[in-house]
């Protein structure tokens, strides 16, 4: 008679834990979270334009529905505020929520100019979760090609050559915010992530994750302009329709 759990024998757990149905589950798990995680940040992408929208009709000068803590780090030091700085932090914000808060940073040029260099520099102007939520040894980081680690803290400065070591690396933890031009605007940087069940299949869906929440947010950026650019000229034609009323 056969011993039974015999120490080449595999347990019922670990039998279950490689079936083909258990792995499918968890692949199709993880695309539910990509496509799921893409849709609430184009909800919330749509509900900053929205936002804008309406209380530019309303009379306001400006969006306020995120908290001051969340605000630009960089004191528009590169020369975006409201809403488009909205739609930067909404984009780490949810981008960290899809990757269980293990920490996702937009870092901006630190001078303002479309032409950039292998010298430029780039602060951590938008980050997700605040770094007050953290205690200083448990700070999200990323390892730079000195094998040194850079904690994600609001307006800490990174070099070009850096964020090229960090796109480059594996598993990629730098991606370049591109306008529709191909110009750089900034870049989002995620930390090292934390290990969770099912993680595998997250990780290999994560770039597309990040990719598609780039383009969306680009989209985004793009609406308001020209959302900016009609209300402008609506408020031309209402300042000329004035004077022809006046000299009438």
């Amino acid at each position: 008679m056969p011993e039974r759990n015999s120490k080449g024998d595999p347990t019922p757990k670990q039998t279950e834990a490689n079936t083909p149905e258990l792995l499918r589950i968890q692949q199709l798990t993880a695309e539910l979270w990509l496509e799921g995680s893409l849709n609430h940040l184009g909800d919330r992408l749509n509900n900053c334009l929205v936002s804008n929208a309406t209380q530019r009709f309303a009379g306001a000068a400006s969006l306020t529905s995120v908290e001051p803590a969340q605000r630009n780090a960089c004191d528009s030091s590169a020369g975006y505020v409201e809403p488009e700085g909205e739609i930067f932090q909404t984009l780490v914000m949810q981008l960290n929520i899809a990757l269980e808060n293990s920490g996702v940073a937009l870092a901006l040029p630190e001078i303002s100019t479309s032409v950039r260099s292998q010298e430029s520099e780039f602060k951590v102007c938008y980050i997700a979760p605040a770094s007050t939520e953290y205690l200083e040894l448990s700070l999200p980081t990323v390892m730079l090609a000195t094998g040194n680690m850079l904690p994600l803290t609001p307006k800490k400065v990174i070099a070009w050559s850096d964020l090229q070591h960090l796109q480059l690396q594996k598993p990629q933890s730098a991606w370049p915010l591109l306008d529709l031009q191909g110009g750089v605007i900034g870049w989002l940087i995620t930390a090292i992530p934390k290990e969770s069940p099912g993680a595998s299949y997250k990780a290999q869906l994560k770039p597309q994750l990040i990719e598609r929440s780039l383009t969306a947010t680009v989209i985004a950026l793009a609406q308001y302009g020209r959302f900016q650019a009609t209300s402008l000229k609506c408020q031309q034609l209402e300042v000329h329709n004035r004077e022809l009323v006046r000299n009438t």
